[in-house]
């Protein structure tokens, strides 16, 4: 697995939105990036193997980099899906169960399993058997234990098939203070593993929209003050693909109509509070961002969507929260995994 290959590792939920977003990315897009994705039961199938259905059908049977969610964010009437979830979760023979199932993917590569701290030694054993390459999920309580961590693979799994992310999370502008922590860890983890790559990674999309027409995308520039500090050595860029950390709780009724757009450093929000009718809420505010100085009409599904719901057609426009986060999301993913790109004329756009 050469992990600097890409150029983007989004973290994503196997929720309607973010396999929305994936799966209506073009060709050359998804071959930028190397999708983080957090296993979890597919809306209200009774199978795992409609996650695994499901995840192909958005990436094309792409590499990707498979968690697992813990039990407490899977949620829902307790099915025959939740049992197999539950089996991979359990931690006996170095995460036999979760490799095992790996090892049936060929295009999934494990992410290390570290509720159980006692079996990383087994499970490195069989990470370094299974030789596909292993991502190194820190949440920010573990980064003082980053160097320790790394030193159990030392010498087990060659460091570029090692790739760490230091995860933080929820997070605000706040979140550029958090820079020195994350040199210091990526430090300590290359003290064992000098040649592994690593990426930052966050969520500070915002909770309220109220007053709030953008917002900077925090994220991209904590990645930047990292890659500085660390001479751009092995750093691959990675967010939450401009999705939260986690879900938002229910009550409050429905949200008023917007429709964001993402640019490369900033989202622009649009928000119409005082119209009656949601369906024409979502058109004008549809409207107003393609009117807007910061729409960028780059041809792929998300701005197309926007674009349908702006100009009055009939059918299939963002007329929900799901659909205009699917359609952030979609723009976001673009528009991070192709900075840097020189355009090369190849045809990117989206087609019905």
């Amino acid at each position: 697995m050469e992990f600097m290959g890409y150029r983007y590792i989004p973290i994503l939920g196997v929720r309607p939105a973010e396999m929305k977003a994936l799966e209506e990315l073009p060709i050359q897009t998804k071959d930028e990036m190397l999708p983080y994705i957090v296993l979890q039961p597919w809306l209200s199938a009774k199978e795992l193997a409609s996650t695994v259905a499901r995840i192909n059908a958005a990436v094309g049977e792409r590499s990707i980099l498979a968690d697992i969610a813990p039990e407490g964010v899977i949620s829902g009437k307790r099915r025959a899906v939740h049992d197999a979830f539950d089996l991979l979760r359990v931690s006996d023979n170095g995460y036999a169960n979760y490799l095992a199932f790996v090892a049936e993917n060929e295009n999934f590569i494990p992410s290390v399993q570290l509720a159980d701290l006692t079996q990383l030694n087994p499970q490195i054993a069989g990470l370094a058997a299974l030789d596909r390459g292993v991502a190194v999920r820190l949440h920010e309580p573990m980064l003082p234990y980053a160097g320790d961590i790394a030193a159990r693979f030392a010498g087990q799994i060659p460091g570029d098939k090692i790739h760490f992310i230091l995860d933080f999370e929820k997070q605000n502008k706040e979140i550029l203070i958090k820079a020195l922590a994350a040199t210091q860890a990526i430090t300590a983890i290359r003290a064992h593993l000098p040649d592994c790559s690593v990426s930052v990674s966050a969520s500070t999309f915002p909770d309220s929209f109220v007053g709030l027409d953008y917002q900077d995308i925090f994220e991209r520039q904590f990645f930047n003050a990292v890659n500085e500090a660390i001479s751009a050595e092995n750093i691959v860029y990675c967010d939450r693909g401009s999705a939260r950390a986690e879900a938002l709780g229910g009550g409050g009724g429905q949200p008023a109509p917007r429709i964001d757009l993402a640019n490369l450093n900033r989202w622009n929000f649009f928000r119409v509070d005082d119209e009656d009718d949601k369906l024409d809420g979502f058109r004008q505010a549809a409207t107003n961002a393609v009117a807007s100085p910061s729409w960028d009409d780059i041809g792929i599904w998300g701005t197309e969507y926007i674009k349908r719901t702006s100009d009055d057609s009939e059918s299939d426009i963002i007329d929900s929260a799901a659909k205009c986060t699917a359609a952030r999301i979609n723009i976001h993913l673009h528009v991070q995994a192709t900075h840097g790109l020189e355009d090369d004329g190849a045809d990117v756009g989206w087609s019905d």
